[in-house]
């Protein structure tokens, strides 16, 4: 009689109570075709979508500064260039925007990520990951759980520090069924 245990090998696959190893893996083992990107990778690929964001608003940040400087000087003349401003702070967004959804639908992938060679797949197939899964589950609705005041911010740090867990997926990674690969 087996008692569901093989102390050579860890948890037989005779027993239907033992966890399940699927989805998860060590620090440098494949996944499919692909290793796990690490935590540094990850963080310089959210550093460098964060880099793309201030250059994209610049342009606007800069108009609106202007604008600013104009008004304490001339006490209201910068009021046109702070609008141009706002103008190109939307445009900018939704240009970036534009662009981030299009990288995550036809690549899994958002600048930071096509820059440094990491993909987002889908744990289940292996391959990469959906608009739903990318966008809508691990942009949107974790960008909406980030929003709540208070918990946003406490949920923000403890997702970012599940990096660290042996699988390397953080909260929003579990949620869609998602982890990041290194396809470099």
């Amino acid at each position: 009689m087996s008692s569901g245990y093989n102390f050579n090998d860890g948890p037989s696959n005779e027993n239907p109570y033992s966890a399940s190893n699927f989805g998860s893996a060590t620090l440098n083992q494949d996944i499919g075709n692909h290793v796990l990107a690490g935590p540094l990778k990850r963080l310089a690929a959210r550093m460098l979508d964060g880099l793309a964001q201030l250059l994209f608003l610049l342009p606007a940040l800069i108009c609106f500064i202007i604008g600013m400087v104009q008004n304490d000087q001339n006490h209201g003349s910068g009021d046109i260039l702070m609008f141009i401003a706002i103008g190109l702070g939307v445009v900018a967004f939704l240009a970036l925007l534009t662009l981030q959804i299009y990288l995550l639908v036809t690549r899994s992938q958002t600048v930071g990520k096509l820059l440094l060679k990491v993909q987002i797949h889908d744990v289940l197939t292996q391959q990469p990951a959906s608009f739903v899964k990318t966008f809508l589950l691990r942009g949107v609705v974790n960008g909406l759980i980030c929003a709540i005041p208070w918990i946003g911010g406490i949920y923000n740090i403890v997702d970012c520090c599940f990096i660290f867990r042996e699988d390397r997926r953080c909260i929003h990674d579990l949620m869609a069924g998602t982890h990041v690969v290194d396809i470099g």
